[in-house]
């Protein structure tokens, strides 16, 4: 069901991107006249200084840095959890409901959780890239989908084969068409987040698809989304 979900907006997107076109004003509709002002005896002066707009970026520069965070020790008489097993359920609504927000104490209070499994000795590497993709997950339910994107992309490099890197690589992807889809303004940040979204397509093609692969949905889904990209990388 994910892999029809981000198909269909992430084809639907780019055919509109490459289609869309500016519309004429209609010619009946009535200009607003110029007003005289009354005169001040003091004009606004320009600002001196004029703020500069916020940087965008398609995925956060220093989002593995999330995994690093050293968390307060566990509260007297708290084991923490082994992580639940890995899931791929999308955010609900995603189309109207896209407000980015911070992460709630209590997911916060998870975070340090699996904070603590991945950085303790004792834990299995399966234990810390399960709490990985659970971190990940957190901020992908929370709409920071330029950090949860980075943090896919990641977990998908480095499990095996497998349903993670499956879920990984698909969520990697979702992440990326909704920032682009729903969060950018820049025209130059767009056209690098579908150039990162294409190249992750190819690699996840390569990682995810061969004769025997058990992902066939998932990568003649990849092959059509390539198409489209490649398509939309060139209409002028």
């Amino acid at each position: 069901m994910l892999v029809r979900i981000v198909l269909f907006s992430i084809l639907g997107l780019l055919v509109a991107c490459g289609s869309a076109a500016p519309s004429a004003p209609p010619n009946n509709v009535a200009r607003a006249q110029p007003v005289d002002l009354p005169a001040t005896s003091e004009q606004p002066q320009p600002s001196e200084t004029q703020a500069a707009p916020p940087p965008e970026w398609c995925i956060a520069p220093d989002a593995l840095d999330v995994w690093a965070r050293v968390p307060p020790e566990a509260p007297v008489g708290v084991t923490d959890p082994i992580a639940a097993p890995a899931t791929v359920n999308r955010r609900p609504n995603p189309d109207t409901e896209f407000v980015v927000r911070d992460l709630t104490d209590e997911e916060r209070a998870r975070e340090d959780s699996h904070l603590r499994i991945i950085q303790s000795s004792s834990s299995t590497e399966a234990d810390r890239r399960s709490s990985r993709y659970a971190i990940a997950r957190l901020y992908y339910q929370a709409n920071q989908v330029d950090v949860a994107a980075p943090l896919f992309m990641a977990i998908a490099r480095d499990v095996p084969a497998g349903e993670l890197r499956a879920y990984s690589a698909q969520l990697a992807l979702d992440s990326l068409n909704a920032r682009f889809t729903h969060q950018l303004n820049d025209p130059a940040t767009q056209t690098e987040c579908i150039q990162l979204l294409e190249t992750w397509a190819e690699e996840s093609r390569g990682q995810l698809c061969s004769v025997s692969s058990t992902n066939q949905e998932l990568c003649e889904m990849l092959s059509r989304l390539l198409s489209q990209a490649r398509a939309h990388q060139h209409t002028p």
